[in-house]
């Protein structure tokens, strides 16, 4: 009977397989700094530079902001959105009448593409209605 070559092992997957060595695993440094790696990397960044040059970089971006040059539209955004957040955004949802869209569906199986009698159409637009209502998607 031949021997299979069986990859070594060195680690056990979440559903208890073995893994291949060199397969899978966490990649040192990649994925998100931690809160800690970042907040430290704020203190460096507090602890290079002064207020004052703090302030002279917040003034340079305001008269960029103000030049009406090529930048002053993103120096203006920039300084806006950190002294005032970024708007909220408006969402506008439309509800249908369900008078509406009865004569939609009426209008619709009563054409030549469905050549139903208004009998006929008037069952399938209030089976079509009762479907619409009971699954929320008229207001």
């Amino acid at each position: 009977m031949a021997q299979v070559n069986q990859p070594e092992t060195s680690k056990v997957d979440k559903r208890g397989r073995a893994v291949p060595k060199g397969f899978g695993g966490v990649i040192p440094g990649s994925g998100r700094k931690s809160k800690a790696e970042e907040l430290g990397i704020a203190r460096l960044l507090e602890d290079c530079w002064t207020i004052e040059q703090r302030k002279e970089v917040i003034s340079s971006l305001h008269l960029l902001a103000l030049s009406g040059g090529k930048s002053a539209v993103s120096a203006a955004t920039l300084l806006l959105s950190y002294a005032y957040g970024k708007p909220t955004e408006h969402v506008k949802v439309e509800t249908i009448d369900k008078r509406q869209l009865a004569a939609e569906l009426l209008e619709e199986f009563q054409t030549e593409k469905f050549g139903l009698s208004l009998e006929q159409s008037l069952t399938v637009v209030a089976a079509e209605l009762g479907d619409v209502v009971e699954h929320g998607r008229i207001g």
